[in-house]
């Protein structure tokens, strides 16, 4: 049982320490908005990476220096844009190598995603910060995932990847979160300074983030000035948007595509929880298609009780007046008019008269 123990512990702590491995959380605050609510989020980029703060070998003209490429999305978690111990997919290799983005921005098309495309941010920009489109979130796409490419560079990197927005603890959307981030080497291609016409790493390796033991030794790039340590390259700022002045109401008709579950393997580290506020979410549902569909019988049922009282009503109306006709029709069959029976009397009396005077005449 305890080597069970120990076994299962393995397996399952790569996963939980695997999304924070990548960042520092510099921040988070609590809504009181609930995971079920459909959300949206206002994120900032901010640049951290100078000479000042990353002074070996760091490009002697300025404008040189600059992050191109930035990808943001929000997803469920079958998604992953990169990983690090992973291999670079083709277009995370493609994004970080050249800074073509189109490979990526496929994929999430293709799924649905909601993201949105950095422009280019020059490090001598006196505006270091990059403010994206709000991202769409909702019980099922509530994870955020983001890459930016450091240039000019082989196919070095930065961002962070499968950050839950919803604390397990209130299981309510975050606020605010504030993510530092660290520079990476996608494994695609060799160098060890700010070049961008390199050789291909051949066989490439896994996605690796840079440290005090693993930077290359020749140049010794990002070290700060003490040659101690790595600093954070960028943050990223994102604010829980509420269109309702307070009260937090962000339902709104565009993500009619965004409430469906994912469907394809789930990462055993986030499937318990988030099945747990499935159920919750679909008995909810359940019972108010009920409550829909008892109100629909009753008022069904009342439609009809109406329907059946005026067919009855106008049929005995129709033959009411029916009657009523007929019995007019009759009286005015059987009645004499006065006038008429007046001259009836007096041809009667006065062919009498003429019958009398001739049978007078005949008799002299």
């Amino acid at each position: 049982m305890k080597m069970f123990t120990m076994r299962l512990a393995l397996l399952v702590l790569p996963f939980t320490t695997l999304i924070q491995a990548n960042l520092d959380i510099l921040k988070t605050t609590v809504s009181y908005i609930p995971s079920s609510q459909n959300v949206e989020y206002d994120c900032v980029f901010e640049s951290q990476w100078s000479k000042a703060r990353h002074p070996n070998s760091f490009p002697n003209e300025d404008y040189m220096a600059h992050w191109a490429s930035s990808v943001i999305t929000s997803h469920d978690i079958t998604y992953t844009m990169w990983e690090e111990g992973e291999l670079a997919s083709p277009a995370v290799e493609k994004l970080t190598e050249s800074g073509g983005t189109a490979d990526i921005i496929k994929v999430l098309q293709a799924r649905g995603e909601s993201y949105d495309i950095g422009y280019e941010k020059y490090i001598y920009a006196k505006d270091k910060t990059l403010r994206y489109e709000n991202l769409q979130a909702n019980l099922f796409k509530r994870y955020i995932s983001a890459i930016s490419k450091l240039a000019p560079s082989p196919d070095w990197f930065s961002g962070f990847h499968d950050f839950d927005c919803v604390n397990k603890g209130t299981n309510t959307w975050f606020q605010e979160f504030v993510l530092a981030v660290y520079p990476y080497d996608a494994g695609t291609e060799d160098g060890d300074d700010y070049d961008v016409v390199n050789n291909p790493t051949n066989p490439p390796q896994p996605i690796t983030q840079f440290t005090v033991d693993n930077i290359p030794q020749t140049t010794k790039v990002f070290l700060n000035k003490e040659g101690t340590d790595i600093l954070p390259v960028a943050t990223y700022t994102c604010t829980l948007v509420d269109f309702d002045g307070g009260m937090g109401d962000t339902q709104s008709p565009i993500f009619a595509t965004l409430t469906r579950a994912p469907t394809g393997p789930l990462l055993q580290a986030k499937e318990s929880n988030t099945s747990l506020e499935q159920d919750k979410v679909q008995e909810k549902n359940t019972g108010d298609n009920n409550n829909g569909l008892i109100a629909g019988i009753i008022v069904g049922i009342v439609a009809v009780i109406f329907i059946v009282a005026g067919v009855f009503m106008y049929i005995f109306l129709y033959r009411k007046r029916n009657d009523e006709n007929e019995d007019d029709d009759d009286e005015t069959l059987t009645k004499v008019p006065s006038g008429r029976g007046k001259e009836y009397k007096k041809e009667e009396k006065l062919d009498e008269t003429t019958e009398k005077e001739t049978m007078d005449e005949d008799y002299v």
